[in-house]
């Protein structure tokens, strides 16, 4: 198995809502100067962006015995519902925090846009991996710290 695909695993594995890891061969990558950062920064784009919709797919089609299973409340859940829908879905442009796994499992439950949850997904995984590349090693203290 390559490194490619090691950390398209690693990345698959750390970004579902069953993991508590995230990305660990990816950051291991990124400090060794021989893998090209661009082929590996692809592959854990993809397996991220997977797990992500697989988390999403999961809630669509569970969301009923989901929601009867914790008990739901219909009112609450309407609100929760119409705010999520309307301004809730670009919590995902942070995919940073660990919470917004969980985000994509409630997305798919609330039937939200799966175009909407998409577009928002792939900016917010863009952002993540833009953070994590170029401002963060610009930061003089984190520069010092880990060089």
């Amino acid at each position: 198995m390559s490194a490619y695909q090691l950390v398209f695993l690693d990345s698959f594995n750390g970004t579902t809502i069953f993991s508590l890891s995230s990305e660990t061969l990816w950051f291991a990558a990124k400090e060794f100067d021989n893998y090209n950062i661009f082929l590996v920064t692809f592959a854990a784009f993809v397996g991220a962006v997977l797990a992500m919709s697989t988390t999403y797919v999961i809630g669509r089609i569970l969301g009923p015995a989901i929601k009867s299973f914790f008990i739901i409340d219909e009112q609450i859940y309407q609100k929760v519902t119409s705010l999520f829908s309307k301004y809730g879905v670009f919590i995902f442009l942070f995919q940073m925090l660990p919470v917004v796994k969980i985000l994509f499992l409630f997305a798919g439950i609330m039937n939200i846009s799966v175009k909407r949850v998409l577009a928002v997904m792939l900016a917010g995984r863009l952002i993540y991996y833009m953070y994590y590349l170029y401002l963060l090693p610009n930061i003089p203290y984190y520069s010092s710290m880990f060089r």
